[in-house]
């Protein structure tokens, strides 16, 4: 039982990513909202979805809350709780989970 219910998640977790053009390598188009996290410019989707811009620290002030449309191909980074702690088991700063990248991005306020 407990099988086919991982197996119906992790297909139902592909049949997203295909239907939303999430796969990783694709060109992806996102709409939401320019925003700064602590690791970079993000895009905020109406979904609360993050996505981080490569190579963009910040967004600048005149562009920051406004609605805008990414484009470039996405990458995704896996990070695991394993990786909070240095070779002294002391916990580090960092993430846990996916972060999603678009690569090359360029964009235009909507």
């Amino acid at each position: 039982m407990i099988y086919l219910i991982s197996a119906l998640f992790f297909f139902s977790i592909l049949t997203v990513n295909a239907q939303n053009g999430n796969s990783e390598g694709e060109p992806i188009v996102i709409l939401g909202k320019a925003q700064n996290a602590k690791a970079g410019a993000v895009v905020l989707t109406p979904e609360r979805k993050v996505y981080y811009l490569e190579g963009i620290d910040s967004w600048d002030t005149e562009m920051l809350g406004k609605e805008v449309e990414v484009t470039g191909k996405l990458k995704i980074e896996t990070f695991k709780s394993e990786d909070l702690q240095n070779e002294n088991g002391e916990w580090i700063q960092g993430m846990v989970g996916e972060k999603l990248i678009i690569l090359k991005p360029e964009w235009k306020v909507k």
